[in-house]
Order: C-alpha cells, then structure tokens, then sequence
C-alpha cells in the first residue's frame, strides 16, 4: 500500500471511529453523572455537612 492509499484509508475510517468514540463519551459521562447522584444520596446522611 503506498502512502497516498494509506493515508486515504486512514482519512476515510476516521470519522466512524470518531463517532463511535464520541458516543461512548457521552454515554459513559451519562451513567457517571447518573451513578454518581445515587451513590451521594445513599452517603447524604453520613456525610459530614
């Protein structure tokens, strides 16, 4: 495969991966926000205030 085709190859599955990053991002920092709200509101009482 010469430069030119790889570089090529690499620019055209670029985006697919970026996306699929991108959506895993958002999702992960969802379920973060989500389980980190429910793990404070079990601690809430013990938590020094």
């Amino acid at each position: 495969m010469t430069k030119e085709k790889e570089i090529r190859y690499l620019y055209q599955r670029k985006p697919i991966s970026a996306q699929m990053v991108s959506q895993f991002e958002i999702f992960n920092t969802l379920t973060s926000a989500v389980f980190g709200t429910w793990i404070y509101a079990y601690f809430r009482d013990k938590l020094p205030h």
